[in-house]
């Protein structure tokens, strides 16, 4: 991968460019592409994987911690970071936004805000939606200051629930942990009962990786643990962990401002048999605004509507030429047709071409021109 430009030779450059806003835009282009590819860095080689990922425009959704959202600029800035990621769903966490903070873009081009009406400034969540999914809304449930939930509805009779959490970080909260864990389990088991395929993502505030070491050594664990403790045993798939190199240790998304001390304290999980195939998932910092905690961004494959897969059947189809069915006066049709447009298109003059490289990919692409305008008119054809 080549390295980006440095400050310097884009002050240079700035300077003496006439049209300053091309400039810009360039330099926007070249670093959103430059971020994007780097967030792919640890496929490796998987160019299967990431060609699919660039091109099948995956459903991408991601969880982060934005540490306080209470400001338009600060607002703006991550709808400026989903866009330029192509995220179609974002969890967000420990927003502490205020009260009108539903009023704040309330006709962004793009993106659809939902934000807890229990308003506390140590805590808040939110769930950012693009515009093309809002029609798949069926019900929302924004009354916890830390939790909230959007049912969306998809043909084929699947129910999808989406779940956004920010757990208490004080370890003297114990009760109130402990309720909210408990309030969610019940959420998640209702859920079930009622037939929805879950995702339930945000900010834990519990050590996954101390959790999952727990477990292997057969302990029950701590009261910080009983959400996670569900979640496995029901067979959530922690997607971080699924597509790590190293699924005991799964890159960090926190780092801790006092004493830079990192942990996985943030995750995105999904029901046993969740409907939408996952493609990969990883970590990724944001580059507009400031926070401690990394994007968690995970895709899964595309969700075609009838109409989508009929239009994508007519433009991969393919076209059989029946030679077989060719009659003697079907290739007598072939023979005249083939001798007007040689002559119409004055084929008589590729005779005189030297024997050359060139020349001869000239007369290839010619005579195929031929043959195949000729076999489109005159020789029977099935898709």
């Amino acid at each position: 991968m080549t390295s980006p430009p440095s400050p310097h030779s884009f002050l240079n450059n700035l300077s003496e460019q006439q049209e300053i806003s091309t400039l810009l835009q360039a330099n926007l282009r070249q670093h959103q592409q430059t971020l994007i590819h780097h967030d792919l860095d640890m496929l490796d080689n998987n160019n299967e994987l990431i060609t699919q990922l660039f091109t099948s425009n995956p459903l991408t959704i991601s969880t982060h911690n934005t540490r306080v959202l209470s400001d338009t600029t600060k607002l703006a800035q991550l709808l400026e970071t989903l866009s330029l990621h192509q995220v179609d769903i974002c969890g967000v966490t420990e927003t502490s936004h205020p009260q009108g903070q539903k009023y704040q873009f309330p006709h962004h081009p793009e993106y659809l805000a939902f934000w807890s009406s229990h308003i506390n400034r140590h805590a808040g969540v939110g769930l950012i939606v693009h515009r093309k999914w809002c029609t798949y809304i069926q019900h929302t449930f924004l009354q916890n200051d830390r939790f909230l939930y959007v049912d969306l509805f998809f043909k084929g009779h699947i129910k999808v629930r989406i779940i956004v959490i920010y757990m208490h970080a004080d370890p003297t909260a114990k009760q109130q942990r402990q309720a909210l864990q408990k309030q969610l389990i019940e959420l998640l088991s209702s859920s079930q009962v009622a037939g929805y395929h879950t995702i339930i993502m945000g900010d834990f505030n519990a050590n996954l990786e101390r959790f999952y070491n727990s477990v292997s050594k057969n302990n029950k664990g701590c009261w910080q643990y009983t959400l996670l403790h569900y979640l496995q045993q029901h067979r959530f798939s922690d997607l971080q962990q699924l597509f790590s190199h190293d699924p005991d240790q799964p890159e960090h998304t926190f780092v801790s401002p006092q004493n830079g001390a990192v942990s996985r304290i943030d995750a995105i999980f999904t029901s046993l048999k969740f409907p939408f195939l996952s493609l990969y998932c990883h970590t990724c910092k944001s580059f507009l605004y400031l926070s401690d905690h990394l994007i968690i961004a995970a895709y899964f494959q595309p969700i075609e509507s009838a109409k989508e897969k009929h239009e994508k059947r007519l433009r991969t189809r393919s076209k059989i030429y029946n030679v077989h069915k060719m009659k003697a006066d079907d290739w007598q049709q072939f023979s005249t047709y083939s001798d007007k447009y040689y002559h119409d298109h004055n084929y008589q003059k590729y005779e005189r071409l030297h024997a050359n490289r060139h020349n001869l990919n000239v007369l290839w692409t010619k005579i195929k021109e031929l043959l195949v305008t000729t076999a489109n008119k005159t020789v029977p054809c099935s898709f």
